[in-house]
């Protein structure tokens, strides 16, 4: 393979798999995440955002090459299931790494670095140990989300409201976009995702708005679960869990400038 196919084939990748209109804002979710205890600067937002961008490649590339043999019968569509190499992508997942190490060695330190490798080193284990791709893959999987808006945050704060935030709509994203994973469990565990979020403004504002907030946001989330119980697809629901996110985030924000 030359190095020109090489570029096309990882480009095709990123055509197919890290498209800019689902991911760009998957990255700014999870910079404003790690800014929500306050703190952040503007420039310091951005570069964390443009970092999240560079996380979410470098662990959605991973996971393609470890779903690879697999994704020849569940997903034959995918590039990489049909690569005759897998060279040019072993190549960029390790400089996605490398770089990805020195951003956050020279954003936020030592302490942030060290998070980086146990983060890596906790993914490599579970791919290697871990051959089932059912519910609990996933639900271990995306605790990668709240370790990015962790890592990206400024020190000395630590968002936890933004992490569980982060992680509770991520879950909620994947149970409705996945009929596989929509079982007993996973119908309780959106319920129990989406009514989170719907109560965080109660939390962080229990006088005034925070109970109007979430009285609205729990109709919501309710209608969603019950929808969910059906047997009729439910796929065109999964932006229900951002939206929530989202009003969550900007009371914990709000709740932060207070």
């Amino acid at each position: 393979m030359t190095f020109a196919s090489s570029l096309e084939s990882v480009f095709a990748w990123r055509r197919t798999r890290l498209q800019g209109a689902r991911f760009l804002p998957l990255a700014a979710f999870l910079a404003w995440a790690a800014s929500s205890a306050g703190g952040a600067a503007v420039a310091s937002t951005l570069a964390a955002c443009v970092i999240a961008l560079a996380l979410i490649a470098q662990f959605r590339l991973w996971d393609d090459l470890v779903d690879r043999a697999r994704d020849r019968n569940a997903h034959p569509e995918r590039l990489l299931a049909a690569a005759a190499t897998t060279a040019p992508f072993d190549r960029v997942l390790v400089l996605l790494g490398a770089a990805n190490a020195m951003a956050i060695l020279g954003m936020r330190g030592v302490p942030a670095l060290l998070g980086f490798l146990l983060l890596s080193a906790a993914a490599a284990s579970w791919y290697r140990w871990h051959r089932s791709r059912q519910l609990t893959h996933a639900l271990v999987l995306h605790l990668k989300y709240p370790a990015f808006v962790l890592l990206l945050a400024p020190p000395p704060l630590a968002p936890l409201a933004g992490a569980a935030i982060v992680y509770a709509s991520i879950v909620g994203f994947e149970l409705l976009d996945e009929p596989r994973l929509r079982t007993p469990w996973g119908h309780a565990l959106l319920a129990g995702a989406l009514l989170f979020l719907a109560c965080i403004p109660l939390h962080v504002d229990s006088a005034s708005a925070g109970p109007i907030a979430t009285l609205g946001l729990a109709v919501i989330a309710a209608a969603t679960v019950v929808r969910a119980l059906g047997n009729k697809p439910v796929a065109h629901l999964r932006s229900v869990p951002f939206a929530l996110a989202a009003v969550a985030l900007a009371f914990v924000a709000w709740g932060g400038l207070h």
